[in-house]
């Protein structure tokens, strides 16, 4: 994927979670309960973009998977003393 299509990827997440939101909230209104539209709009989208924030965040390269694996051969052997 080009850097491009990933921020579109990304635009298409955030408007989804915003229509689902919209839906949510349209209803709860029509049925006069307390949580209405906004909140709803701002629950999904803040949960769209943390759940893309932590997928991007958790994936890392295989030379990092190297080091990781190497500081726990260290740090368990340190643990035996």
């Amino acid at each position: 994927m080009t850097i491009e299509n990933i921020y579109l990827d990304y635009l298409a997440k955030i408007f989804g979670a915003f229509i689902c939101g919209l839906i949510l909230g349209l209803e709860r209104k029509a049925r006069r309960q307390p949580v209405g539209i906004r909140t709803l709009v701002l629950i999904s989208i803040s949960s769209a973009v943390l759940g893309i924030l932590s997928i991007k965040y958790a994936e890392f390269s295989p030379s990092d998977a190297v080091i990781l694996h190497e500081l726990r051969q260290e740090s368990s052997l340190e643990s035996d003393f």
